[in-house]
């Protein structure tokens, strides 16, 4: 009887303790990505309330691709992503993008050479280039 007490009020302890850190929640893993039943690649992730981080990896094509999507309030704010060039690890693109107000200001980098735009748009999420 005593035992199961002392479980029953460090379990309430621990849910008391841990109820005001909700926000803190991180969650993460790997996905294996597959083509044809062959797995391809693998994209590991870290995620709380703040940002987004990615990390794929596809040997076949010779990339790895790096970014990280922040949030303030439930909200994009920025987004990062950087292509390499596999077993060199060499910089190949760069996108960085940031929120402003009613706008985002795109920068992107490739081959020595960087184009920076402002596109009037409200972003609720962001896919990287597919090419």
């Amino acid at each position: 009887m005593q035992r199961s007490r002392i479980t029953a009020l460090a379990g309430t302890w621990l849910a008391l303790a841990t109820a005001g850190h909700a926000q803190d929640v991180r969650d993460s893993g790997i996905l294996r990505l597959y083509s044809a039943g062959t797995e391809i690649g693998r994209e590991t992730f870290v995620r709380t309330p703040d940002y987004l981080e990615t990390e794929t990896v596809i040997p076949v094509f010779a990339v790895r691709v790096k970014s990280r999507a922040s949030y303030r309030g439930g909200r994009l704010t920025a987004y990062e992503a950087r292509v390499f060039r596999l077993p060199q690890d060499s910089l190949l693109q760069d996108y960085r993008a940031r929120v402003d107000g009613d706008s985002i200001r795109v920068e992107h980098a490739a081959q020595g050479q960087t184009r920076s735009s402002v596109v009037g748009a409200r972003v609720d999420a962001v896919a990287a280039s597919q090419s």
